[in-house]
């Protein structure tokens, strides 16, 4: 199937950010540029390794990566986070977001603190009414 073709070019775009980020560094811009639309694929396993790419970057091409492309990442994994009915793509769009901050500089983060808590308390609360819902 044409999405396992997506879904391996984002796990190699994973594998480069973990042994080759010095040479992805010049690239970065149309890298990310690329791996970013994958977050809105229709196949989940491509949506899932598009944030497994977009978290391995955070933590392998920190501070660079967060610096230059957070306007760009955190609307991106917020809005899979949002839209996904698939709870593991949410999951590792959450883990890929951990990534993500974890490393980006505070003047960078209080921009994003808000929008943030919002949707993890907004998840939370469906979370919690369909365990009620469900009698759990």
């Amino acid at each position: 199937p044409k999405w396992a073709y997506r879904y391996g070019a984002l796990l190699a775009v994973s594998a480069m950010a973990e042994g080759c980020h010095k040479q992805m560094l010049p690239h970065l811009q149309e890298i990310l540029t690329r791996a970013l639309p994958f977050l809105q694929d229709a196949h989940p396993r491509v949506r899932y390794s598009a944030c497994n790419a977009i978290g391995q970057m955070g933590i392998d091409l920190a501070q660079d990566f967060q610096r230059k492309y957070h306007s760009n990442v955190i609307p991106a994994l917020l809005m899979v986070i949002e839209s996904s009915h698939t709870p593991r793509v949410q999951e590792h769009a959450f883990s890929a977001l951990v990534n993500f901050i974890s490393y980006l500089p505070q003047n960078l983060l209080l921009l994003y603190l808000s929008p943030v808590a919002i949707k993890v308390e907004e998840l939370f609360g469906r979370a919690l009414e369909d365990l009620v819902a469900k009698g759990r």
